[in-house]
C-alpha cells in the first residue's frame, strides 16, 4: 500500500520539507559550477538518457512477503511514530480505536493488517511494512542514524515519514550531495548494495581539469587506486562541459570516485548522486526535501539499466 500511515494518501510528487530544511540550506555552501547549465546538477542529462536501456530485475523487493498477524497496540506503535506502545494501550481503553467498524476492546487483539481496517479517532490508520523514502542529502549532512557534531540525515525526514528502525541504505561523503534512500526495509538494502547484485549508481561530477580521452578506457578496465586496490569496471560519460561527467559505478568504496580521478591526477570539486539502480532523483526535490518511494515503484531500485 501506498498510503502513510494516516488518512491521507501521500502525494508522489509532492516533496515534503523537514523543519531544518531552511536552516541546512543557508548553511550550506553552494558548488561552485558557473559554467554549467542548472539542470546538469540535478538530474540526469539527455546523453546519460541516450545511453540508458532499462532492464527488469531480478529480485522481488522484501515488501511483497505475507504479512503475518500481529497484536493491535504493537501495529498502532509501528505505524504512527507518535504513538507508544503504552499510549496506543490506553487508546484502545478509551474506545478510539475501531477495527473493521467494531471498537476493539483489548490492545492485544490479533490482526491482520493486509485484511482487517483499523481507525483511530475516527481517521485509518493503512499498513505500510516498510517504508522507501527518497532525500535530496544537501552538503554537510552526514548519512548515520546518529553523529554528535553534524545534522544526520534522519534529521531532515519530515515527521509524517518518520518511523522507528530509518537508516541510510548506503552512504554520501558529508560533501557530496544527492540520491539517498531512507528506509526500514534491511533486506531490500542488502540486495540493493550488495556487489553480487552489481545495482549501479550515476553520479553528476565536475572536475578540476578537463577530462582526457584515454579516461573511457581507463574506466572500462578498471581503475587502480593509490592504494594498490582496484576498482571495478565503470562507465565515465563525458558531458557537453569538457570538465563535467557522469559516472555509473557497480560497487561503494569510500571515497570512491574522488579517488579514482585522483588515481589519474585530477580532482573532483563537486559531486551529486542521481540516480540508483533504475531510479533517478526526483528533479524537482530541491536540497534537504525528501518524498515517500511509492510501493509499486519500488522494485526500480534494483533494476540494472544498461548505459
Amino acid at each position: 500500500m501506498e498510503q502513510s500511515s494516516h488518512s491521507q494518501k501521500p502525494k508522489e510528487q509532492t516533496p515534503l520539507k523537514s523543519r531544518q530544511q531552511q536552516t541546512l540550506q543557508q548553511q550550506t555552501p553552494q558548488p561552485q559550477a558557473q559554467t554549467l547549465p542548472q539542470k546538469q546538477a540535478h538530474q540526469p542529462s539527455q546523453l546519460l538518457q541516450q545511453h540508458q536501456e532499462q532492464a527488469t530485475t531480478q529480485a522481488s523487493p522484501s515488501q511483497l512477503l505475507k504479512t503475518k498477524s500481529e497484536r493491535l497496540d504493537k501495529f498502532l506503535s509501528g505505524q504512527c511514530p507518535e504513538i507508544s506502545r503504552s499510549i496506543a494501550k490506553e487508546l484502545v481503553r478509551k474506545g478510539a480505536v475501531t477495527v473493521n467498524g467494531v471498537i476493539a476492546k483489548a490492545s492485544d487483539m490479533k490482526i491482520n493488517p493486509d485484511e482487517d481496517t483499523v481507525f483511530l479517532k475516527g481517521e485509518e490508520i493503512t499498513y505500510r511494512k516498510y517504508i522507501y523514502i527518497m532525500l535530496n542529502k544537501p552538503q554537510g549532512v552526514v548519512c548515520s542514524t546518529r553523529d554528535g557534531l553534524s545534522p544526520t540525515v534522519l534529521s531532515l525526514v519530515p515527521e509524517s515519514l518518520m518511523r522507528k528502525g530509518l537508516f541510510p541504505a548506503g552512504r554520501l561523503d558529508k560533501d557530496t550531495e544527492g540520491f539517498v534512500l531512507i528506509t526500514d526495509d534491511g533486506e531490500l538494502a542488502h540486495r540493493m548494495l550488495s556487489p553480487v547484485s552489481h545495482v549501479p549508481k550515476v553520479y553528476y561530477v565536475e572536475l578540476r581539469d578537463e577530462i582526457s580521452p584515454e579516461y573511457e578506457e581507463k574506466f572500462a578496465q578498471g581503475i587502480t587506486l593509490s592504494t594498490g586496490e582496484k576498482c571495478l569496471p565503470a562507465k565515465i560519460i563525458p558531458l557537453e562541459n569538457s570538465r563535467t561527467c557522469h559516472v555509473i559505478l557497480n560497487e561503494g568504496m569510500f571515497h570512491q570516485v574522488k579517488k579514482m580521478f585522483e588515481a589519474l591526477s585530477n580532482k573532483v570539486v563537486f559531486l551529486k548522486r542521481i540516480q540508483i539502480g533504475g531510479m533517478p532523483l526526483d528533479a524537482d526535490l530541491q536540497l534537504g526535501e525528501c518524498r515517500e518511494i511509492l510501493h509499486k515503484n519500488v522494485e526500480r531500485l534494483l533494476e540494472r539499466p544498461v548505459f
